[in-house]
């Protein structure tokens, strides 16, 4: 049971993490240069945390 959990809270992170991939390239070509960094780099840390806690929760309930 727990491992499917791990492999549920980890697909969603997957998921959810791709909206914010996807906005950091999004920002990356069309921010004004002075902010195009700090908001790429601000949506890629976003998505890099939300991957990280499904893969943690992956880890922590299935074991993988």
């Amino acid at each position: 049971m727990l491992e499917r959990l791990g492999l549920v809270l980890y697909w969603a992170g997957c998921i959810l993490a791709l909206p914010f991939a996807v906005i950091a390239v999004i920002a990356l070509v069309n921010a004004p240069s002075a902010d195009k960094f700090f908001y790429a780099s601000l949506a890629g840390v976003c998505a890099l945390v939300i991957w990280l806690v499904g893969r943690g929760c992956k880890f922590i309930f299935a074991g993988r």
